[in-house]
């Protein structure tokens, strides 16, 4: 067993650690005293990921299982279960950390000790720290696993007088914003799709299934649904197959997000941010999407969706795409849906170039249409940062299976998530 120092620093690999293994955090009280023993996730920008990734006494997992505290802080210890391999791409780092009662201090702490465990239960590495150390702090920042090419232990021991908001503001992040309150399981996500939106039962299994072979069932993304309504696509809508393009990306989206939204545009020589798609307002979405008011000669050239005209325009609303997106702490994941007679082939190429940066995945899909230009030209794109751009086709969309829609949207983006980390959010 290696017996660990402040401030050391060890790659997990020499501790012969694989992906999965146990940190046991004991304290040693001399009173009754509470101490509270927490695992969060950090992004690249040294930020808090997302609230849900605060493993705490009301937040027992993480989302994708990665972060498990599996004995809930019994008598002041705590077990967590740890899977660096299915983590969200964009957590490089977990933090250990300590905190006590406020009127309290982490100087009447005795011997407590921060353990590695491998999955055959042997301690492979301890650091043992004591109250005597400190003075006046009531938090403390134990220990931290990060990522710098491969993943590493590093020991803290960094204490907080002000407690855990002052160790929460290294994160950017305070206690206002990490709270969860402890509430009643929600309905099963079946039982919920079976009251509102029953046809998408089936496709959410489908998704699950194409998640499985593309090794992203454990992945988080905020998905946006972009959709050309320009006048060409009358016949995409009427026929109703722009509501059933929605749905299948709405299945999508319920696994990816966190929130199980579905952020919305519609643009022709205008764009308008829509109303976010959920499982309440789906059904019948591109319909009331169709509604006009005003009288005969207003409502015959507002075009599909009323006031965004006939034309095509794509760089204004890409650009406002972007701008939505740009600082996001997970990928961001855009269908752009199309008919094609695209012509402002360099305005569109900038954009994506310039979108390279951030952590934005365009899939562009041609919805029997015609003259795609720069997006079936979308490989030999140079001056990009990332490749984060797919397009393909669809002459006839009643053909497609869903199994093969499904293939085909996530085809290239688990490759452009391997970059996510290095991508400025």
């Amino acid at each position: 067993m290696t017996f660990l120092i402040k401030g050391q620093k060890i790659q997990l690999s020499q501790l012969s650690l694989t992906d999965e293994f146990v940190i046991i955090v004991e304290t040693n009280i001399r009173k009754n005293i509470k101490v509270d023993i927490n695992c969060f996730g950090v992004n690249p920008e040294n930020k808090l990921f997302n609230k849900e990734y605060f493993i705490s006494d009301n937040q027992l997992s993480s989302p994708c299982k990665s972060i498990e505290n599996i004995n809930n802080n019994i008598k002041g210890n705590r077990t967590f279960k740890i899977n660096l391999s299915t983590l969200p791409s964009s957590i490089i780092k977990l933090v250990f950390s300590l905190t006590i009662e406020q009127h309290n201090s982490i100087s009447e702490l005795e011997h407590s000790s921060f353990k590695i465990i491998n999955n055959q239960g042997k301690t492979l590495a301890e650091y043992n720290f004591y109250g005597r150390e400190f003075q006046e702090e009531k938090a403390l920042i134990i220990a931290e696993i990060y990522l710098k090419q491969v993943w590493r232990l590093g020991i803290i021991s960094q204490g907080f007088k002000n407690g855990l908001n002052s160790l929460l503001e290294q994160y950017g992040t305070k206690l206002d914003d990490i709270i969860i309150i402890k509430s009643e399981p929600k309905i099963s996500l079946e039982k919920r799709l079976e009251k509102k939106a029953p046809q998408l039962i089936n496709l959410v299994k489908k998704v699950d299934i194409q998640l499985q072979k593309s090794n992203l069932s454990n992945i988080m993304a905020r998905v946006a649904f972009v959709l050309d309504a320009s006048g060409s696509m009358s016949f995409q809508y009427s026929s109703g197959n722009v509501q059933a393009v929605l749905e299948r990306i709405m299945a999508l989206a319920i696994r990816f997000d966190d929130n199980e939204e579905l952020e919305s545009w519609a643009y022709a020589d205008k764009y308008r941010q829509l109303d976010n798609v959920n499982i309440d307002n789906i059904t019948g979405y591109i319909n009331r999407l169709k509604e006009k008011k005003g009288g005969f000669w207003e409502i015959l050239f507002s075009g599909i969706i009323q006031d965004l005209g006939i034309g095509n325009n794509e760089p204004p609303v890409m650009q406002d795409v972007v701008d939505y997106y740009k600082n996001t702490d997970i990928p961001a994941f855009i269908i752009f849906i199309s008919d094609g007679g695209i012509y402002r082939e360099k305005d569109i190429a900038k954009i994506l170039i310039n979108a390279s940066k951030y952590p934005i995945f365009w899939q562009f899909v041609g919805l029997g249409g015609s003259n795609y230009g720069v997006l079936e030209k979308l490989d030999s794109l140079k001056g990009r940062t990332t490749d984060n751009a797919d397009f393909f086709a669809i002459d006839d969309f009643k053909k497609v299976t869903d199994e093969e829609l499904y293939k085909r949207l996530l085809n290239e983006f688990p490759k452009w998530l391997k970059k996510f980390p290095q991508l400025k959010p």
